[in-house]
């Protein structure tokens, strides 16, 4: 019932996208069916672990504010506010234990007091302050939900976590669907919800649903995908059906990153992981299915030839050096959160596709060292846990990251981590 609910909410906001609805009337009905779902939700998993469901359902119109209208006339969406309920909820949660901080968890905390702390100073130092804060404010999200799970350690059973991890995939695939309908009603001359034109001569549409940039939310989706790989009939019934559907979705939006990314990360993990079975089957299936995806770019891309889809530079490289000659001229303290500074100082038709050059760039040699520290030691939190698989999904997210300019602008990092540190330690069945 619960993931019922949570699509009619999304249609309802994919029908907000294009009509403007009463925002008397979004509000209320919004807050009202949010409940309903976290009832349905609670029934089978944790309060903590219903919230985070509650995020992944979100999460497609986490830019759209609360009213259902564009981000440009209040910067507040359900996604935020959801993350704010969830804080509260921990942070005064019977559970927290701050006597029997470990080293770890101490060292955690420590990074993020120190990323808020030191953050003010690019902040203050932000081109534009108020699109400075924005993304500070998103940043500070991010490090306070993680604060407060980290307290939290041990609240969402192995149970628990894979049914978060199911509605999450289940988001992704859903967002696949509306955008290979998106991709099907513009072959009649109709475009609907978020879409950008590309070039002049070979004119090329990239559809994203209800996600601002296509290419973060291209990795959004083949996270999904990935997530059916690595978990398998563990958690879904069909996993291989799920993930074909997704990475289909994700082909027809146009964008190359997820793909890539995926294919990428997919091999090394049939190839090395020790819980991926039947290797040579799954190699020979991987080289099949991305022949048949790139062969499917070719016909909604227009490219010189299949390969180029993975090799075309679209000029990344210079922004690449662009971000790199600014953050020598700026190695401490950076230019400021507000990105739009990198286009005044270097000339460049757009921002740095990099992420962490983004971050580099913006923050200076000293926020960016602790804030790599700190995703470091999460993700030894995950191995610590022998919950391996959010590892794979991570690493995806961010080989994709490579090449975009905000992948904490895609939001859906703050899910993933929150999952790393609320759940238990995997139970191992020893050989007997």
């Amino acid at each position: 019932m619960k993931y019922i609910l949570a699509i009619l909410l999304n249609i309802f906001y994919a029908f907000c996208y294009e009509v403007s609805a009463p925002s008397l009337f979004v509000l209320p009905f919004t807050a009202v069916l949010l409940c309903i779902i976290y009832y349905y939700a609670v029934k089978e998993n944790s309060k903590a672990g219903a919230l985070l469901e509650l995020l992944c359902f979100t999460l497609p119109f986490a830019w759209r504010s609360i009213y259902g209208t564009s981000f440009s006339s209040l910067s507040i969406s359900w996604f935020y506010l959801v993350g704010l309920i969830l804080f509260i909820y921990l942070i005064f949660s019977k559970k927290i234990t701050l006597v029997r901080l470990s080293q770890r968890k101490a060292l955690l905390i420590q990074c993020i007091v120190f990323l808020m702390g030191w953050g003010m100073i690019p902040l203050i130092k932000s081109y534009n302050f108020s699109a400075g804060l924005t993304e500070y404010i998103m940043y500070a999200f991010f490090y306070v939900i993680l604060f407060a799970s980290i307290l939290n350690e041990g609240s969402l059973t192995q149970e628990n976590k894979h049914i978060v991890l199911k509605s999450f995939t289940y988001v992704t695939l859903y967002c696949a669907i509306a955008i290979s309908i998106q991709y099907i009603l513009s072959r009649f001359g109709i475009n609907i919800l978020k879409y950008e034109m590309f070039g002049s001569h070979n004119v090329r549409y990239a559809y994203a649903y209800m996600f601002e940039d296509m290419s973060s939310a291209s990795i959004i989706l083949v996270s999904g995908a990935m997530l059916c790989l690595v978990y398998g009939k563990r958690i879904f019934k069909f996993p291989y059906l799920i993930m074909t559907m997704i990475i289909i979705g994700t082909a027809l939006s146009s964008t190359r990153t997820g793909i890539v990314a995926f294919g990428f990360v997919a091999a090394l993990y049939i190839l090395f992981s020790r819980n991926s079975k039947h290797k040579f089957i799954k190699v020979l299936f991987l080289f099949i299915f991305a022949y048949l995806v790139f062969s499917l770019y070719s016909l909604i891309r227009p490219m010189e030839s299949v390969s180029t889809i993975v090799t075309y530079d679209n000029g990344r490289f210079d922004l690449i050096i662009n971000s790199i000659m600014l953050f020598l001229k700026y190695p401490i303290f950076g230019t400021g959160f507000d990105s739009s500074i990198f286009i005044e100082l270097t000339g460049a038709p757009t921002v740095g596709h990099t992420y962490i050059l983004t971050v580099l760039t913006m923050t200076g040699i000293v926020y960016t060292i602790v804030f790599i520290l700190f995703l470091v030691i999460s993700l030894g939190t995950a191995r610590i846990k022998r919950n391996n698989e959010e590892i794979w999904v991570i690493f995806l997210a961010f080989v994709g990251s490579c090449f975009i300019p905000n992948l904490m602008g895609a939001r859906f990092l703050v899910i993933l981590f929150s999952i790393i540190f609320l759940s238990t330690v995997k139970e191992v069945k020893l050989a007997k």
